[in-house]
């Protein structure tokens, strides 16, 4: 996010229209978990960086840090963040973001917003989408873009190669599934098919009838 405004109540506005620019039927905003004790506690303590601190935000009008990216360090303020993101993603203020869509954050648990037939904001807890023993993203990603059982166009944005490598190998139950950034797709399709190619002493063969 560029220009990161003051306050975390239009840090959080727009985080929404960003998400919302997408203009799909539902979009799924998946965030990792951090399991205590973490490993990603343990890696910034080797690096020297600042301690886990608490952190707490207590509303929409509070000023965020102004190191606003050296807190992202922080899973405690990355948590704090999130926790704010799905209670302020809840009221009506939302309505104009949210429009028609459904939109699935998945956290600690899968929060799913609509806006009813009173223009009001909807939010609740969709267990069957929650994962509570995943840590990881990549896994819970993978686990929502499965759920939808219907013929639809599906992109995933992800900085994390895991995602499409996990991806690749449900295509055979998910022919619809897009990603984001097709060059990494190609790469991984490659890579495997070299890979097979070798175990069997051919020269070509399709990834997906193995």
């Amino acid at each position: 996010m560029k220009d990161v405004p003051h306050k975390f109540g239009s840090i959080s506005n727009k985080w929404l229209q960003m998400v919302t620019r997408l203009q799909a039927l539902i979009i799924d905003v998946i965030f990792y978990q951090y399991f205590k004790p973490s490993i990603k506690d343990y890696k910034p303590s080797q690096r020297f960086e600042s301690p886990q601190l608490d952190y707490i935000i207590t509303g929409p009008d509070q000023i965020r840090p102004s190191d606003f990216m050296k807190e992202l360090k922080n899973s405690n303020f990355k948590e704090a963040l999130v926790n704010f993101f799905i209670s302020h993603w809840a009221t009506d203020e939302m309505v104009p973001f949210i429009g028609n869509e459904i939109i699935h954050v998945n956290f600690r648990e899968c929060h799913p917003f609509v806006v009813n037939n009173a223009n009001s904001t909807v939010s609740g807890v969709a267990k069957e989408l929650s994962c509570p023993e995943y840590e990881e993203a990549d896994t819970k990603i993978i686990y929502h873009a499965c759920d939808i059982n219907c013929q639809a166009n599906k992109v995933i944005r992800s900085v994390d190669t895991d995602v499409a490598a996990i991806m690749l190998g449900h295509i055979k139950f998910d022919d619809s599934a897009l990603f984001e950034n097709p060059d990494v797709q190609q790469q991984i399709f490659d890579t495997i098919q070299r890979f097979i190619c070798a175990i069997y002493n051919v020269d070509e063969m399709d990834v997906d009838a193995v």
